[in-house]
């Protein structure tokens, strides 16, 4: 049988300063208790404070709200990331087909003899520059042929087509003028589309992208 089943079976005598029950109270070894001085048993296990009890059971307030914050601040980062990345991609899509837009009008100009520029444009051979935009009325073309004069109207519409549909708020600008390679230092003069050898093309497509108007401008010599 234990110590402290013998403990429990022994009763205090109403007198005796030497009984058992003294003698075996007084063997029993204490550890003084930090919080009040009394003794208690050392064989029993010791318990958890309410502080420790209540941080085991659950977050604290403040730290939910600092989780709070700090899934938030990432949230709002991952956002702003995935909306520029998508706002470059159609910056990047529109400005190629912009690129094939312009690459397939002048193709399409190459295929004109130099003299006949101007007659595409509806200018005099004694111009210094021509310039159509898709913005603007088609030309009259009063004295060009009818055949060669629906030809340029239906080139220029297909232009026009191409741009509008493919580019949000799409133009076409083409500026064309009379080029004279001369020596260095040499008078370059007055240049028309009669007299100059090379015609210089100049080609922009435009368009709407965010707000923001963009552009994409190509350069080509006609001989």
């Amino acid at each position: 049988m234990s110590e402290e089943g013998d403990i429990r079976r022994i009763r205090r005598p109403k007198g005796g300063a030497d009984s058992e029950f003294q003698r075996k109270r007084a063997s029993r070894p204490t550890v003084a208790s930090p919080i009040n001085g009394r003794g208690r048993n050392p064989n029993r296990p010791a318990g958890r404070s309410p502080a420790a009890r209540g941080r085991s059971e659950g977050f604290s307030l403040v730290e939910l709200l600092v989780a709070t914050a700090i899934t938030g601040m990432v949230l709002v980062s991952v956002c702003t990331l995935y909306a520029m990345a998508r706002a470059q991609v159609k910056a990047a899509r529109l400005t190629t087909v912009a690129a094939a837009v312009g690459e397939d009008i002048l193709s399409e100009l190459t295929e004109f003899p130099r003299p006949q520029v101007h007659r595409f444009l509806d200018t005099a051979s004694t111009a210094t520059s021509a310039t159509w935009s898709s913005d603007q009325a088609d030309p009259a073309y009063a004295t060009t042929g009818a055949i060669a004069a629906a030809q340029y109207l239906e080139m220029l519409e297909s232009w026009r087509s191409a741009v509008e549909e493919s580019l949000p708020a799409g133009q076409v600008l083409l500026i064309a003028e009379p080029f004279e390679n001369r020596p260095s230092g040499g008078d370059p003069g007055t240049s028309t589309f009669a007299s100059a050898r090379f015609v210089r093309l100049e080609l922009t497509v435009s368009w709407s992208d965010a707000g923001r108007v963009r552009r994409v401008t190509y350069d080509r010599l006609k001989f």
